[in-house]
């Protein structure tokens, strides 16, 4: 039986959301936004999809099984809250809720009314980071991760908008920390430095293992990387694309000589064979979505587990709340300062 699903939001993720429905098996049964001419757009795409501007239309319980939450942040957890006091599944934008106490309550919603709720945090379902976890025991022992967003999405934003699109991005490189070194995140020693608005430089060491992450509106080119640094090896990860490169740890002067030749090599090769495989499966965008909404229907359809544990989000929701006050903290020393 396919899961009939609403798209709460009809902006570009919820084009996207709705795209990925329809190819996963799912049908899409309503398109709700406030600007009804966007909810119309996007509906005449999709035979099944009946567009409207009430949230209470589209979550009626006979009517739909899951929500996908594409709204802005704002609005997620009375979105989210609406649709799990009905019943329903909840795949939520990243991310979740404004604050971990709110990313709490609405597990607990979900546990009340016996229904998943699941985070998008889609870079840990692309192909390049599943390989990048199978391939772990090549590079050794772990000692480092390093992330690095740069974005142009700020736009002509200033000040603390900038510093939210940050905190807006900060689900994705804690995500994969998550998922590389479970629990790494409970630690509270995280450094940070926030020279200016749109820019945050964390660094935290966990046991044996450092981790740093760079993330800033106005560093160019734009990128989405992550690398694991190991004993014997280490693997770069290419997030806006989703592929990675394993590179050996081998150490001689030949090797010295080769390896920006042979790590060239294989980015190329890792980023034609990824184009293929995109361009075959029809995955022009956000590499790994689909996966994840996949893995999300089927944990509904077989009354499993979700993809993403209520734990690991609520401790990445709690980290980003950390980082978040960090921030605000220098942006208070600005202020003194002035």
């Amino acid at each position: 039986m396919k899961l009939r699903a609403a798209i709460i939001g009809a902006g570009l993720m919820g084009r996207w959301h709705a795209t990925n429905v329809s190819r996963v098996g799912g049908e899409v049964a309503f398109i709700c936004d406030v600007d009804q001419h966007a909810a119309r757009s996007l509906a005449r795409n999709f035979k099944t999809a009946q567009p409207t501007a009430r949230i209470e239309e589209a979550l009626e319980r006979n009517q739909v099984d899951v929500a996908h939450i594409c709204t802005p942040l704002s609005n997620h957890f009375g979105s989210a809250a609406a649709a799990l006091k009905r019943g329903i599944h909840v795949l939520v934008e990243k991310p979740m809720t404004s604050n971990c106490q709110q990313t709490e309550q609405l597990y607990q919603l979900a546990s009340e009314h016996r229904v998943l709720l699941c985070p998008v945090h889609q870079f840990s379902f692309q192909r390049g980071v599943q390989k990048a976890l199978a391939s772990l025991n090549r590079i050794g022992q772990l000692r480092h991760f390093e992330a690095i967003f740069c974005s142009a999405g700020g736009g002509a934003k200033t000040g603390e908008d900038l510093d939210e699109i940050v905190a807006d991005i900060l689900p994705h490189p804690l995500s994969l920390m998550q998922i590389f070194a479970p629990g790494s995140l409970r630690e509270t020693n995280w450094g940070v430095h926030h020279p200016e608005a749109g820019e945050l430089r964390a660094i935290l060491n966990a046991r044996e293992i450092s981790s740093s992450i760079f993330i800033s509106m106005s560093a160019r080119p734009t990128k989405a990387a992550f690398r694991v640094v190991g004993t014997t090896g280490t693997i770069h990860l290419d997030l806006f694309h989703g592929f990675s490169v394993v590179e050996a740890g081998v150490v001689s002067r030949w090797r010295k000589i080769l390896r920006p030749f042979d790590l060239s090599v294989r980015t190329f090769a890792g980023a034609g064979m990824n184009i293929v495989q995109r361009t075959f499966t029809r995955e022009p965008a956000y590499p790994g979505l689909r996966t994840l909404i996949r893995n999300f229907y089927a944990a509904i359809s077989c009354a499993s587990n979700p993809p993403i544990q209520s734990s690991d989000a609520i401790e990445i929701a709690a980290t980003r709340d950390l980082l978040r006050e960090k921030m605000k903290a220098t942006n208070r020393g600005f202020d003194r300062e002035k």
